[in-house]
């Protein structure tokens, strides 16, 4: 029954995407590092300045670097929090997504978060000094309005964007939960670097004024109701039909149920990394975020996501 609903989820999101608009803009993308301590961010931004494709690594990225940014207008902002996966994860990962956002007329601003504990502690600042620093570059600074604020998070980057938002983690309960089931690396490995983490401070736990929030199969055991109960903004809430998790009170759905707010779920076949982008040739073999069950459409799928997620934000932002 599980498969069915998730396929009938994915094609009506497929019939929503035959009919979607055309971008609006082109997607232009920036690098701005930051020191003490050292951080790099990307940011995807509309523009109207031909796309000129470039290669990171093995990613592929469809957006010109350093392109003017398009003239005349505020653009809505959104934080992403990638996960924290091999190697602590990489805001490439979701680079078409961040290019499809920024043709769709959204400043996109993507930290690339470290490895370093407490993840749990220091990604939440990290996306603080992020947003800082695009809304006080010269080339945003008249484009972008803060006013308009959403979030999105994949996995460990899910956390990070519920706690920027507002909810309070439970460290001990996430702690305890580890404890009774070490078996269930899909909830305890990603968010092992927070585990036991002191509370933050009353000035870092001050909440980003966040009007709408997208999570991407998000580390979920970390919070209860009482941590939750600030958030009151709208929540998109992606899952995967197997996400790994193995019991019921540590993934998404027991997340859904405890936010005070009903959020809009949506289930798509695949794994839990279904929400990484669709990969290079190269790496398709050799990266475990890159390999689907046979009879997966990883492009279908974000396909149908982009145009969920592209509604849902200019409803709400």
């Amino acid at each position: 029954m599980r498969s069915v609903f998730a396929a009938l989820l994915l094609v009506i999101g497929l019939a929503a995407s035959a009919g979607a608009e055309p971008p609006r803009f082109r997607a232009g993308v920036v690098r701005i590092a930051l020191p003490d301590p050292p951080l790099a961010v990307l940011v995807w931004y509309p523009s109207e300045a031909a796309e000129q494709p470039w290669q990171a690594g093995p990613w592929p990225v469809a957006a010109t670097q350093g392109a003017p940014v398009a003239a005349g207008q505020r653009f809505p902002v959104v934080l992403f929090s990638h996960g924290g996966g091999p190697g602590g994860g990489n805001p490439l990962l979701h680079r078409d997504l961040g290019a499809h956002f920024a043709r769709s007329g959204f400043i996109v601003v993507m930290p690339a978060h470290g490895n370093e504990p407490p993840r749990l502690v220091l990604r939440p600042q990290q996306l603080r000094r992020a947003l800082a620093a695009t809304l006080a570059d010269p080339r945003f600074a008249a484009a972008a309005d803060p006013a308009r604020l959403g979030m999105i998070g994949f996995s460990l980057g899910g956390a990070t964007a519920l706690i920027a938002a507002g909810a309070v983690p439970d460290y001990p309960r996430y702690a305890a939960y580890c404890r009774e089931h070490p078996g269930d690396v899909g909830a305890c490995d990603g968010g092992s670097g927070g585990t036991g983490a002191p509370a933050p401070s009353a000035a870092e736990a001050s909440a980003l004024p966040v009007r709408a929030l997208v999570l991407l199969d998000p580390l979920a055991a970390l919070f209860g109701a009482p941590g939750l109960a600030g958030l009151t903004m709208p929540v998109l809430l992606y899952r995967p039909a197997h996400s790994g998790v193995l019991r019921p009170e540590g993934n998404a759905l027991a997340l859904a149920a405890a936010l005070p707010r009903p959020p809009e779920q949506m289930t798509v076949p695949g794994n839990h990394w279904i929400f990484v982008d669709p990969c290079p040739p190269v790496l398709q073999a050799e990266a475990v975020v890159c390999r689907d069950a046979a009879g997966v459409d990883r492009a279908a799928i974000h396909r149908a996501m982009e145009v969920r997620i592209t509604a849902f934000l200019r409803d709400n932002l």
